[in-house]
């Protein structure tokens, strides 16, 4: 991950690499600059009409352009013109398709039931008292059969003589599962959706008709009102069954199941039986659904097992009015974070990725949220809208996503941003191949939210294209700008890289309100990837915090050992004084005693017989250890500025950041760690710009070895920190 210095802020800027050239370019007159930078200020702060619109043969990278990051796995075949259906009736074909597989699972536990059914009636027909049990299910036929006769030559059956209350229990448990046998003979599916919606995609026509439940209003409470009753049936349902077979194996014991099948609710279902459970679905288009956002919400709460499937359509993706009106693209981060949820967002332009999301939704035994993007319109219409599709998705504008949660515990597995090219990266990264000069020469480009937005010619019309003679230290591409504090982008106007027809290199200025919904969906995708253990930016803040914590803590400690050594330097060397000066005095007045006590500190000792600093001190104390210290820290002196960049390489983390950005300059060594083969392959400023960028911070750019670079004062001056 590419990383500024400052901890809490990570910038991605793979086009920082090299300096396009750009067609015509030339110095532009200043009074002619002065003017421009006033039109462009006004364009980008309120979007008026400029004097030149980008045309319609200018388009965004995405257009012309293959994805670099993507990994082998992605690469898939071809995809059929039949799998590229994608207008929303495929979504619901899809999801039709699998529920017609869900109900094949159904008929295991509808066998179950017409064997519990067949069961209990064998025990009512047994405990029935004589012929009578025989031929109650023939009172049709009273008028021409005379029953008290056969009742009188009918030979007893044997009675099981069960208690009345065990009777009463079989004869609920048959009538609850007769009844649920008929509701999973007819699939046991409700499918509901307002009648506009079914009209507008002719439901009946992907959707079996007895599944579909529309509804003039009060969508999400119409629906959760049929789930709540499923739910209490289905409850009802596994009671009566495991009562049943219970009775019917002779495995019943009133003293232990009474209580227990008294006391059966919803929290008694295992994962085995909620396989079994009625489906609920609710089909709507997203914004419809942020409309009635605390309906939408209670129909996803922790006890619900409704699964709700939301279309988003292409073409609302360009709204670019207010703000509030992307809001519904948000719609997952309501529902993550539940405690049993399931969350699917993305395209089905792979049908199959789709699918395997539909069907563990139907698997799972609690809230399920579909969030999907779709065109509307028909088959033929939405053909085209393909690369649409996926650069609302590469450009971080509508990222796809999986979350799974089952329980109360959380981790960072949960929440899966595989199906992203580059999930672990602020911005996926393009390859895209442009005109320089008399060449062409492929270049990495990230990929920002406006390279969507572009892709409409409609919202082309609201950019500004530069002139290739304008220069000027406030633009910045926005891939740039979105990584950076607004302190940093004060009076910076974002841009973004496009081309015309012969691939020659444009910029085109946004204006605000592109620049407020990119960055909207950015900071979304930054938080999707704290989520899910990608983004180490608040990690690095919480370390460094602790960092300055600990150094904190151990000056104080130091501070407080040097004043404790202190305080027993002072009282030692009083001490050794005192009884040095006693001596002297004794050998004065004993002058005979003299050469004998002379003797007794030799002159070797008498030199350091009185310590004068602490660290003398500290040597009498631990002679042996204090020595080797002493000894080991003899000071060393600093190693002079190299006049060329180098690495330190032990520190590298192999991000590739200088790889890419200057490869003749940086390369990998055996260990996958960098070091300058060439500190002459690049300019001073982009090795300076690329120990800015590495995050480990083990790039040293040295001096400049081209004294004639432009503007080498101010490079020296930022290299100063580095070097």
């Amino acid at each position: 991950m590419k990383a500024s210095n400052d901890t809490n802020k990570e910038v991605y800027r793979p086009e920082d690499s090299f300096v396009p050239i750009l067609k015509g370019a030339a110095t532009i007159d200043q009074k002619k600059q002065e003017a421009y930078d006033r039109n462009l200020r006004v364009f980008f702060l309120d979007g008026k009409k400029h004097d030149k619109p980008v045309s319609t043969d200018i388009y965004p990278l995405w257009q012309a352009r293959s994805l670099a990051g993507r990994g082998e796995e992605e690469k898939t075949e071809p995809a059929s013109e039949e799998q590229l259906d994608l207008s929303g009736r495929k979504a619901l074909q899809i999801l039709s398709q699998q529920l017609a597989v869900y109900l094949e699972a159904h008929t295991l536990f509808l066998n179950r039931l017409k064997k519990a059914i067949t069961g209990l009636e064998g025990l009512i027909r047994l405990e029935g008292g004589g012929a009578d049990a025989g031929i109650d299910h023939l009172d049709f036929a009273a008028d021409l059969i005379s029953f008290d006769k056969i009742r009188s030559i009918a030979i007893d059956t044997v009675s099981s003589h069960l208690p009345a209350s065990r009777v009463k229990r079989l004869k609920w448990a048959l009538k609850i599962l007769s009844d649920a046998k008929q509701r999973y003979t007819g699939g046991n599916i409700a499918l509901f959706c307002t009648e506009r919606f079914a009209k507008t995609l002719d439901l009946a026509q992907v959707i079996e008709a007895n599944w579909i439940k529309k509804v003039p209003d009060q969508l999400c409470q119409q629906a959760q009102r049929q789930s709540a009753n499923a739910v209490k049936s289905f409850v009802q349902t596994m009671s009566a069954l495991k009562m049943g077979e219970l009775m019917v194996e002779q495995t019943y014991e009133e003293d232990v199941h009474d209580a227990y099948f008294d006391t059966y609710d919803r929290k008694r279902l295992s994962e085995e039986d909620l396989r079994f459970l009625p489906v609920t679905i609710v089909v709507e288009e997203s914004k419809n659904l942020l409309q009635h956002s605390s309906s939408f919400l209670r129909l996803l709460s922790n006890n619900s097992f409704i699964k709700v499937l939301a279309l988003n359509w292409l073409d609302d993706l360009y709204l670019l009015a207010d703000q509030e009106e992307a809001d519904y693209l948000e719609l997952a981060s309501l529902v993550i974070f539940r405690r049993n949820s399931f969350v699917y967002q993305g395209g089905f332009e792979q049908p199959d990725h789709f699918s395997v999301a539909i069907q563990k939704g139907l698997d799972f035994p609690g809230a399920v949220f579909w969030n999907v993007l779709a065109v509307e319109g028909t088959k033929e219409e939405s053909l085209s809208r393909l690369p649409e599709i996926q650069a609302a998705i590469a450009s971080r504008y509508f990222p796809e996503l999986e979350y799974y949660a089952r329980g109360n515990h959380f981790d960072f597995h949960q929440l899966k941003l595989d199906g992203n090219p580059s999930p672990g990266e602020p911005l996926a990264s393009i390859e895209q191949f442009i005109r320089e000069g008399d060449k062409s020469t492929g270049r990495i480009f990230s990929l920002n939210p406006a390279a969507f937005l572009a892709m409409r010619a409609e919202a082309r019309e609201q950019l500004m294209l530069l002139p290739s003679d304008y220069e000027t230290e406030r633009l910045l591409p926005l891939a740039e700008y979105l990584g950076l504090s607004s302190e940093e982008t004060s009076g910076r106007i974002p841009f973004i890289w496009m081309v015309d027809k012969e691939n020659v290199l444009q910029r085109a200025a946004i204006p605000l309100h592109w620049l407020q919904k990119c960055r909207s969906r950015f900071e979304y995708w930054r938080f999707l990837q704290s989520i899910a253990g990608m983004n180490q930016a608040h990690r690095q803040a919480t370390l460094a915090e602790a960092r300055i914590k600990w150094e904190e803590e151990k000056n104080i400690a130091l501070e407080s050992q040097k004043t404790l050594l202190k305080e027993q330097f002072e009282k030692e060397k009083s001490s050794i004084l005192q009884e040095g000066i006693t001596k002297m005095l004794y050998g004065f007045v004993y002058e005979d005693k003299l050469e004998e006590v002379l003797r007794e500190v030799p002159p070797a000792q008498v030199s350091q017989a009185v310590p004068t600093t602490p660290e003398e001190l500290g040597n009498q104390q631990q002679p042996v250890k204090a020595q080797t210290k002493t000894e080991a820290a003899e000071p060393e002196l600093a190693a002079p500025a190299s006049p060329e960049a180098w690495v330190e390489s032990d520190e590298c983390t192999s991000c590739k950041d200088c790889i890419v950005a200057l490869p003749g300059v940086f390369k990998y060594n055996e260990d996958k760690q960098a070091y300058v083969h060439d500190p002459r392959g690049g300019s001073f400023a982009e090795i300076v710009k690329a120990a800015e960028k590495c995050p480990s911070r083990c790039i040293h750019p040295g001096a400049p070895l081209n004294k004639k670079e432009p503007a080498l004062d101010k490079w020296i001056k930022r290299a100063e920190k580095f070097n």
